[in-house]
């Protein structure tokens, strides 16, 4: 038997041609309707003033960059050996600052390492000391 004798029995099929047809949208719950200002208020453009990011051949990384309108934000990150020691993990850290809209200056630093995520910032809430 011929090898194309399989193709050759195979249907051909035409293009079928789709239609889009708008469908009519049914307002939104009154829970989902935009109801603030802020939100609906176009946002305007902020430059980024300065910006540096290097890539070392180990691995380790820093970043950083701070905005025309004071926010700022770097980010570093290492690699050390893992816990079993047959390879290596990046422990990352880092810090951001900004002015939240009420005028309150919000610093946050952080660290992402073997043991999890931290931050601390003077705006975070305290846990409650054990007793």
């Amino acid at each position: 038997s011929d090898g194309n004798q399989y193709y050759q029995q195979q249907p051909q099929f035409a293009p079928i041609p789709i239609v889009y047809r708008p469908q009519p949208v049914a307002p939104a719950p009154a829970a989902f309707v935009l109801q603030s200002d802020e939100i609906l208020t176009p946002r305007k453009y902020i430059p980024i003033v300065s910006q540096s990011e290097i890539h070392h051949p180990d691995g380790g990384y820093q970043l950083s960059y701070q905005s025309a309108d004071g926010q700022a934000y770097s980010e570093q990150g290492n690699l050390k050996p893992n816990f079993e020691n047959d390879g290596k993990v990046v422990v990352r850290s880092g810090n951001y600052a900004y002015t939240a809209p009420d005028g309150t200056p919000i610093a946050l630093t952080w660290v992402a390492d073997e043991y999890g995520f931290k931050a601390t910032g003077s705006h975070l809430p305290k846990a409650p000391s054990a007793q």
